[in-house]
């Protein structure tokens, strides 16, 4: 089970939602939750003023920014039963990274909009915390995980995810394992049905080997038509001078999908 649960905790009107969301599986599992937030800092040179005197009120500036969401986080938090923070300046995704080592599950707002300079980057906290990450999309406040639909392909990146997911698997009322656009890996879906099945969670296969054109919108419609509130995947990417390039499925998982989503790398 999930003992640690980690939420991202930034500045935009998402947040309500993403803690509310978060106070829920901490009292489903009864582990603790920790907002951690970062700001980063980059000074700006202002005529009239020394380096040491701008990084001074920049630096206050920032801490109250911090010293605010931590409160609005605490509030917003108020109904779980272990709360803690961790708040620092420095860039969000590293910071965010960096903690992660007392995380079993890190929790995130998916790419919007709605974004605040304490947002992290969440393609760079997947690809670098070494933990697995719930993207979750604007405004989703609950997560039920009763019906759930894992994208499969037969790589190390998925595997994990399978792994990474049983707390929310073994609770499952029913599984789909999805094969989409690759004949191969049918073999290896049903094999995690199997592996499933065998650990008393009830899994089926869902095969689609002709859809490689449209991976994404098989899996989409496969999470609508079953009612599915989770969507578990493999990340997949490479990084090009500090900035992770995605495969188009994993883009779109981290920009598109109308439902959490759990992605492990």
């Amino acid at each position: 089970m999930f003992k640690s649960l980690m939420v991202s905790v930034d500045s935009s009107n998402a947040l309500a939602s993403r803690v509310r969301l978060s106070v829920d599986l901490a009292k489903r599992y009864n582990a603790r939750l920790i907002g951690v937030g970062a700001h980063n800092f980059i000074p700006f040179p202002t005529d009239g003023l020394s380096p040491e005197t701008i990084e001074s009120l920049e630096r206050e500036g920032l801490q109250q920014k911090i010293e605010e969401a931590e409160t609005r986080f605490r509030r917003l938090a108020s109904e779980a039963s272990q709360v803690s923070c961790r708040f620092d300046i420095e860039a969000p995704e590293i910071h965010l990274s960096r903690q992660a080592r007392a995380a079993d599950l890190l929790i995130v707002g998916a790419r919007s909009a709605d974004y605040s300079p304490m947002s992290p980057n969440v393609g760079d906290v997947v690809m670098t915390a070494g933990r697995p990450v719930l993207v979750v999309p604007p405004n989703t406040d609950h997560l039920i995980a009763k019906r759930i639909v894992i994208a499969w392909k037969d790589s190390r990146e998925c595997r994990r995810s399978v792994q990474d997911a049983l707390p929310f698997l073994t609770l499952a009322d029913e599984i789909w394992v999805a094969s989409i656009g690759s004949p191969q890996d049918d073999e290896g879906a049903k094999d995690v049905a199997e592996y499933l099945d065998f650990r008393g969670m009830k899994a089926h296969v869902f095969s689609r080997p002709d859809a490689a054109e449209r991976v994404t919108e098989e899996l989409f419609g496969l999470a609508e038509r079953s009612a599915a509130d989770l969507i578990i995947a493999g990340a997949y990417g490479h990084s090009r001078t500090r900035e992770w390039i995605f495969g188009g499925v994993t883009q779109d998982l981290l920009d598109k999908s109308p439902v959490p989503c759990l992605l492990a790398h």
